[in-house]
């Protein structure tokens, strides 16, 4: 595993990252953090080059100096999608109300 952290705004987000390939990103809902998917990691990188992020104010990402809003944290994901260069990602989201999957 690589753990790395990528700045956004006043604050850093942590990733880990698995495997090699096109990449899937997956994102946690609010209360969790990127461990959320630890039981699908080793399944998702044998196919995937698979980026684990966590959301700014949770688990290994600070919260920044910056109100922590949903807006805020969309921003984070843009800046970190930027970062890897990466337009065409599928995502993999659990959603806050811990109610479905998504894939998009």
């Amino acid at each position: 595993m690589l753990r790395y952290h990528i700045a956004s705004g006043t604050a850093s987000l942590l990733c880990r990252e698995w495997g090699e390939g096109e990449p899937l990103v997956l994102l946690h809902g609010n209360g969790e953090d990127s461990l959320y998917f630890e039981r699908q990691f080793d399944l998702f990188s044998r196919y995937f080059r698979v980026i684990a992020v966590d959301s700014r104010g949770h688990g290994g990402s600070p919260r920044g100096q910056m109100p922590l809003t949903l807006s805020r944290m969309a921003e984070d994901l843009k800046e970190f999608m930027d970062e890897i260069h990466k337009t065409d990602t599928k995502l993999f989201v659990q959603l806050t109300a811990g109610m479905g999957r998504s894939w998009a």
